[in-house]
C-alpha cells in the first residue's frame, strides 16, 4: 500500500486562528460590542424605555453636492432610525388605562420652591415617591415664574404605581401639606403641557 497516495487524496486541513478584535475604539463593531456588554441587543432601541435609534449614525463625504458634478466636500450624516414602539404595552397612550402621571397641586405650599430645587427637592421626592408607591422615571415641577402654581408632576414607570399614589388612603403628608394627586394626561405632559 503506497502511503504517499493517501495521504494527497485527502483534502489538507486548514487551521483558521481568528486574532482578538481590538478593544481600542474606532475599530470595527467597537460600538456594538461596548453596548452588547451592558445589556444591548441588536434591533433594540437605546435608551432606558428603548425608545432610542437602533441604526448607528453614519458620515458620509460627498463630493459631487449631490449634483453628479465634481464639487466642494459636502459631509452628510445618515442613520438613526428610530424602532417604532408599541404603546400598548406599557398603555402610556391607551385612554382606557389610567396615566402613568400625577399630578400634585398644593404639596409644595408654604416652601421657597426655587431654593429648595437647588438644595435637591427632585431627588427628594422621587426618592420619597419610590418608596411609598413604586419606581418611577422623572419628577418635574410646573414653577410660578412658568405660569404654575408650583405643582409636581411624577411620572411613574407604570400604571399600578400612578394608581397607589392617586389611591393613596394613607393621608401621606409632605411638609405639613396632604399628598392628594390625580392623573394628568401622559401625552399632554410629554408634550409640555401642565394644565
Amino acid at each position: 500500500m503506497d502511503v504517499s497516495a493517501q495521504q494527497t487524496s485527502d483534502p489538507p486541513q486548514q487551521v483558521q486562528t481568528q486574532q482578538p478584535r481590538s478593544k481600542v475604539p474606532g475599530q470595527a463593531g467597537f460600538g456594538a460590542r461596548m453596548l452588547a456588554r451592558h445589556g444591548w441587543e441588536k434591533g433594540e432601541g437605546l435608551g432606558a424605555r428603548g425608545e432610542g435609534i437602533i441604526t448607528p449614525y453614519n458620515q458620509i463625504l460627498d463630493y459631487s453636492n449631490g449634483s453628479g458634478k465634481a464639487g466642494p466636500m459636502v459631509g452628510k450624516v445618515t442613520g438613526g432610525k428610530k424602532r417604532k414602539l408599541d404603546t400598548d404595552n406599557d398603555g402610556a397612550n391607551d385612554p382606557n388605562l389610567p396615566s402613568r402621571v400625577v399630578k400634585i397641586p398644593g404639596m409644595l405650599k408654604g416652601l421657597d420652591v426655587p431654593a429648595e430645587i437647588d438644595k435637591g427637592l427632585a431627588k427628594e421626592l422621587g426618592d420619597y415617591f419610590e418608596r411609598e408607591f413604586g419606581r418611577l422615571y422623572r419628577v418635574n415641577f410646573w414653577l410660578e415664574r412658568h405660569g404654575g402654581n408650583n405643582e409636581v408632576f411624577v411620572e411613574f414607570t407604570n400604571q399600578v404605581s400612578a394608581m397607589a399614589c392617586v389611591k393613596n388612603e394613607g393621608g401621606l403628608e409632605f411638609n405639613d401639606n396632604l399628598i392628594v394627586a390625580r392623573f394628568h394626561n401622559y401625552d399632554r405632559f410629554d408634550g409640555g403641557d401642565y394644565e
